[in-house]
């Protein structure tokens, strides 16, 4: 039986949010090679744009790396974590999304910008970020 490819968006940067269970936020970079889901697609620019919004947002809380041995330049994802936010990067070719940074204080969606709530509340996912080390999108 043929893989179902059907959420990949080859060759495109993607860079979408979600909500946990208990409302903390993840930021989800999928890179050119990681599953977009279906309502995250059909959201399309409006959910990449307030993703990227993020990065204006003020940094209220200290990031905790999720593994402070790999090498590589993570400031992206720091950054975002020191914003609240769970940070996760789709890895290669073949994922999964692994955790990079997350808050000491996660924030609530509530505590967001309007604009940034809608398009995070677009993916709600049934379990919590913290002490998830990769991210189930199912």
């Amino acid at each position: 039986m043929a893989e179902d490819l059907s959420g990949y968006s080859w060759g495109l940067e993607w860079d979408f949010l979600a909500v946990d269970s208990v409302g903390h936020v993840a930021a989800v970079s999928a890179g050119p090679y990681g599953p977009v889901p279906d309502p995250v697609r059909a959201a399309g620019e409006s959910a990449e744009y307030e993703a990227s919004a993020i990065a204006a947002l003020p940094a209220v809380t200290r990031a905790i790396p999720a593994d402070p041995s790999r090498d590589g330049n993570f400031s992206y994802w720091l950054s975002l974590s020191e914003r609240g936010l769970f940070a996760y990067d789709w890895l290669d070719k073949s994922g999964p999304y692994t955790l990079i940074a997350a808050p000491a204080d996660p924030l609530d969606v509530s505590s967001l910008p309007a604009g940034i709530q809608t398009a995070a509340r677009v993916l709600q996912l049934p379990h919590p970020f913290a002490g998830a080390r990769q991210l189930d999108l199912s």
